[in-house]
């Protein structure tokens, strides 16, 4: 028995043998919609000539239910991956080789795929066509499979004057027939899972219409930023394609082929070494977004997957491969309204692609917290305003996009942001904790380096002796530092403001004489009214991009570089050398009974040793000082979370001393936050 199609009266969709309900309407089918094998090419157009007809919005139907369900866990599925990425999670080459006429075929260069392993067991992945496949019309020459979707180097299967086309790819730009020796030019096909809202789909008439704009536009290269397309059609849900049916709608998007070496986004590991590239590949795909724009077309990616999948990196410049994933804005309303929304839609899609191609991370910019710590300073205040609707216009994102580059270029010394704060804490009734900061910027040009000095002390000694002893040591540090600082400017400096100083002095040294003097004063003091009070110590001196670090007792410096959290000093206590004779854990510090037990403190003696340390900087680095009182009550990896994802540097330092008052408060806290930009 011959088996037949069952045509639908609605919407005209050819569905498999025996199908009771529609797949594209969830229209009831019966037999007299049957249509003989014989009659398909006469009832169904050839999809790389003509699309699949377009039927209006879906009606109620079992069809239509099952496959709105089955988007919205694609949807869903994205949401999760989204959010589980965006938690720091680590990223992975993406697993899946190729068969030797593939490896052998032109193919993108090699590169490092963005998401993790979860990714590949979260999303359904698309099924790919292999090399020697019909797609429509279209003979499958090279293909490139992703997660979501797949990219084809296709050509026609036949010459335009009939003849049947050869096997062998004979040039990058395409082949020649047999027989006519016709040139049979080559295409990128791009197939993705059908939209679920057949309204919302490109029909093959908007491609016309857009081939057309292209070539008014630009007859060479069509519009900036995006590949001209040529074609879109629809293979419906259980069509045999290569000898595979096909459990879903698929979408195709015929456009031309890239002549030069390309790659998705996708595919290219991010950030690259270059933010100015950032820049140049985002101020494409701006041309490409205001001309698109002038055709009411916005931006409408539903997943971050489906956006990196859709971009390219052509010729060294990012384009939209993809433009089904354009659509229309409704008609209706004020013409003020219906521009402002699509702005909004515009400066935040390009906000999205700016903030994943500068930090490399795969999360949503409307997902809160938004971690800007491995985002180029310049571009911080960009994607933070385009995710709040602060801009007018996509031409002010792009003027500023255009001004952070001339920022991140240009050479200029460093900048230090500071945040500080001092607390009692929840348990003790008086503070013995005192802090200090002194900054000079004068003549802030590239040859003088801005000069930072910021000092954490913890007193000793009980009511205001320890507070006496504290004040008295960060007073006397900063004095005697202040007394150096031209001599610390007037020194040679290299390119870039790192510091070299000569043989007579160095910041570290500056730093310990400070500290030094600092002791003998107390020392007497202490000597003169017969008390025992003291003070741990910890400071930093930033000169330019050079830091020097000291400490005394079990204040402590931080460093968060590169995202990642590094203790600079080192404890001076009991506690601390039992970790270092390994006779406890370093996680059994935070309750042992014995960790207010100093083994170094200042004052005690007439001099004391002073350990020193020295780390360059750059801008996106953050310093953090402060007393055991922090320390003890809050993990390092929760410091390192807070510094990462706060707005600011007091922003940090607030929620450092908050939460170590939450978590007990058991001791004075203080802490100074300075952020190196």
């Amino acid at each position: 028995m011959m088996d037949v199609e069952r045509i639908c009266p609605k919407c005209k969709t050819a569905n498999r043998p025996g199908a009771r309900f529609c797949v594209n309407c969830g229209t009831q089918l019966t037999p007299e919609h049957d249509i003989a094998e014989a009659d398909r090419s006469r009832a169904k157009p050839s999809p790389a000539r003509q699309p699949k007809p377009q039927a209006g919005p879906p009606q109620p139907g079992i069809g239509a239910q099952v496959k709105q369900r089955a988007m919205d866990l694609v949807r869903k599925l994205d949401d999760q991956l989204e959010s589980w990425l965006g938690e720091g999670k680590s990223k992975a080459v993406r697993p899946g080789g190729k068969s030797n006429e593939q490896q052998n075929a032109i193919q993108p260069a090699p590169t490092t795929s963005m998401l993790t392993e979860a990714s590949t067991l979260a999303l359904p992945r698309l099924s790919a066509h292999a090399p020697g496949e019909l797609i429509g019309s279209y003979l499958v020459l090279n293909a490139w499979s992703l997660t979501r979707s797949n990219y084809y180097q296709t050509r026609h299967n036949e010459c335009p004057n009939g003849h049947p086309a050869p096997q062998e790819v004979t040039t990058v730009s395409g082949v020649r027939c047999a027989v006519c020796q016709a040139q049979l030019p080559v295409f990128l096909i791009h197939e993705v899972f059908a939209q679920p809202s057949p309204e919302e789909a490109f029909s093959h008439q908007k491609v016309i219409d857009l081939n057309k704009t292209h070539s008014e536009a630009a007859p060479k290269s069509g519009i900036p930023g995006t590949l001209k397309p040529f074609d879109v059609f629809y293979l419906a849900h259980g069509e045999q394609l290569g000898g595979q049916q096909r459990d879903q709608d698929r979408q195709y998007l015929v456009a031309e082929y890239p002549a030069e070496s390309w790659t998705s986004l996708y595919r290219i590991k991010l950030p690259p070494a270059d933010p100015s590239q950032v820049v140049n590949w985002c101020l494409n795909l701006g041309q490409a977004l205001t001309r698109l724009g002038e055709l009411n077309l916005a931006p409408n990616f539903a997943s971050l997957t489906e956006l990196l999948e859709a971009l390219l990196i052509v010729q060294n410049q990012a384009v939209y491969a993809d433009l089904t994933y354009f659509v229309a804005l409704p008609e209706g309303g004020e013409a003020e309204n219906q521009n402002n929304q699509l702005m909004q839609r515009q400066v935040m899609h390009l906000g999205q692609v700016l903030y994943t191609m500068a930090s490399g991370k795969y999360q949503n910019v409307n997902r809160a917290p938004l971690d800007l710590g491995d985002v180029p300073l310049p571009f911080r205040r960009l994607v933070d305003r385009a995710r709040r609707g602060e801009f007018t216009s996509l031409d002010e994102f792009l003027g500023m996009l255009k001004v952070a580059q001339q920022a991140q270029e240009s050479a200029r010394g460093l900048r230090q942001a500071t945040g500080y704060r001092s607390s009692t804490g929840r348990v003790r009734t008086h503070n013995e904790d005192f802090i200090g900061k002194y900054s000079l910027g004068l003549q802030q040009t590239t040859d003088i380096p801005e000069v930072g000095l910021y000092v954490v002390a913890d007193g000793m000694g009980g009511h205001q002796a320890g507070e006496q002893a504290s004040s008295q040591a960060v007073r006397q540090v900063l004095e005697q530092v202040q007394v150096k600082i031209q001599e610390l400017q007037s020194v040679p400096r290299l390119q870039r403001q790192t510091i070299k100083l000569d043989e007579t002095i160095t910041p570290g040294e500056v730093l310990a004489g400070a500290i030094q003097q600092a002791n003998e004063v107390l020392y007497k003091a202490r000597q003169q009214i017969g008390s025992d009070r003291g003070t741990t110590i910890t400071a930093a001196l930033v000169i330019g991009d050079l830091s020097a670090i000291a400490n005394v007792g079990d204040s402590r410096t931080y460093l968060y570089h590169n995202g990642k959290l590094e203790q600079v000093t080192h404890d001076h206590s009991l506690v601390a050398s039992l970790v270092a004779a390994k006779l406890i854990r370093p996680e059994e510090v935070r309750s042992h009974p014995q960790r207010n037990s100093i083994l170094r403190s200042m004052g005690a003696q007439p001099t004391v040793e002073v350990d020193l340390f020295q780390r360059q900087l750059v801008a996106g680095d953050r310093l953090l000082l402060c007393s055991d009182g922090l320390w003890e009550m809050v993990l390092d990896s929760d410091i390192e979370q807070i510094l990462r994802q706060a707005a600011s540097p007091q922003a940090a330092c607030d929620r450092l001393i908050d939460a170590a008052n939450l978590a007990g408060g058991e001791d004075n806290v203080s802490a100074i936050v300075v952020w190196i930009e």
